[in-house]
């Protein structure tokens, strides 16, 4: 497995004026926090709001440092399509097979809560103006397209399916006319329409969290630093950077796509992807809403620029782009319809991410593996890993969900730390 490279496309649609000040780099700290995409910095964020951990013998709040190889949303935070879209990483009866019933509903619950909770931070911490900027409701919603009659009648069983077991709340399937309505002249027989999405630009949210857990004191920031590795010494860790060791106390891996780089065992592999952004076309297309077609792989928006930003393809490239890292480069086959730049996903061989404490390790913990369903899940999952690292053996299980957060059991680490991937990921109809 590969770093950061140094030098990615450029992402000057979503990144640009994108940054937090960042101080010089300490050689000692409590919490080490790898990684300044959403997840770091919302970690970041929930840490620096907790109160002492119920065990603890001091008031005095312990220091965290976020550090990443390049600036705050560098990463895929700063590289994808721009939607808040929450939803099943598959089948509901894939999933349920799987997990159960009830563990699916919550994890179809826990986008959902995590959704509402991004837009409440926005508007808490932003103001209303500038939330809108940040996040907005797409009043259409989200439209998946269905290419053909064979998979809309698997698609109205599935539904069916959710609707009768309390899930899926404000989706239901669209007739070919009803569609076009929608996306004039596309060629799909039917669709899926799910009553909530979002837009959202990412690397200006995963900015605001890390500066306001800054601004508490608690938290510092180091940026353009690279962590080569961790090493372990009894209870002691070492961080080693490509500017000086740091001394720590725990350690957070918030990689993603790189999480394998320094976890050698976990099952996250980089799954490459290209995003394209047009210049300003008629306003109204798409009726405000987010389409997406061939089971995910092709997304859009309409922004509020009327520009339309476009991502996917990648079942044009190598190995649909399977265990590719390199984001300074493109796939040219893919590039042939989108050529703007490019991000790097992890994936996991579950589709569901990867949470809570490294096996074997008492304090290492890991947030990673979103499948790419990152940005409903993302702001979430940091908050309920801020929870189990302050709460440890006071942490409340409740049936299939951990912590007040409500994450799903499914998510912690279990045995996921392997090394066989499913070599395609793709929503199973």
């Amino acid at each position: 497995m590969s770093f950061p490279v140094e030098k990615p496309t450029a992402s000057a649609y979503w990144l640009h004026g994108v940054t937090v000040a960042a101080s010089a780099l300490p050689r000692t700290a409590h919490t080490v926090v790898i990684g300044a995409g959403i997840t770091g910095a919302s970690l970041a964020y929930h840490l620096s709001r907790q109160p002492a951990a119920p065990s603890s013998t001091t008031s005095t709040p312990p220091t965290i440092l976020v550090v990443d190889a390049r600036d705050v949303g560098g990463g895929a935070t700063g590289r994808n399509g721009g939607l808040l879209w929450p939803g099943l990483t598959d089948s509901w009866s894939t999933l349920v097979s799987k997990h159960g019933a009830a563990a699916v509903r919550g994890m179809e619950a826990f986008d959902h809560a995590t959704c509402a909770a991004v837009v409440e931070y926005a508007r808490r911490h932003l103001g209303d103006g500038q939330a809108a900027q940040v996040v907005q409701a797409l009043q259409g919603g989200g439209l998946h397209l269905v290419e053909s009659e064979e998979r809309l009648s698997r698609w109205r069983a599935e539904v069916a399916l959710m609707h009768a077991a309390g899930c899926g709340a404000g989706m239901e399937v669209w007739d070919a006319d009803r569609v076009r309505q929608v996306v004039p002249g596309t060629q799909a027989v039917g669709g899926v329409h799910s009553s909530v999405a979002y837009m959202v630009r990412s690397a200006s949210l995963a900015q605001s969290l890390l500066q306001t857990a800054v601004t508490t004191g608690r938290v510092r920031y180091a940026s353009h630093t690279l962590v080569k590795s961790v090493t372990r010494s009894g209870p002691s860790l070492t961080v080693h950077t490509q500017h000086g060791d740091i001394a720590a106390r725990r350690v957070v891996y918030c990689t993603n796509a790189y999480t394998a780089s320094l976890l050698p065992a976990i099952d996250v592999t980089p799954v490459r992807n290209q995003v394209v952004v047009t210049d300003p076309v008629r306003a109204g297309l798409f009726s405000h809403t987010a389409v997406s077609a061939h089971d995910g792989y092709e997304y859009m928006s309409q922004r509020p620029d009327h520009r339309i930003v476009l991502g996917g393809l990648r079942y044009l490239g190598v190995n649909s782009e399977v265990g590719t890292s390199d984001d300074a480069n493109l796939d040219p086959n893919v590039s042939q319809a989108l050529a703007e730049w490019a991000g790097v996903m992890g994936w996991t061989s579950d589709g569901n991410p990867i949470v809570g404490r490294v096996p074997g390790t008492q304090n290492e913990y890991v947030c990673a593996g979103y499948s790419g369903h990152g940005m409903p899940r993302a702001y979430g999952c940091a908050l309920a890993l801020a929870e189990l690292m302050t709460l440890g053996d006071h942490v409340r299980v409740d049936g299939t969900t951990i912590t007040t957060a409500k994450m799903p059991v499914a998510f912690l680490p279990g045995s996921r730390f392997t090394t066989t991937v499913r070599p395609s990921f793709e929503l199973r109809l």
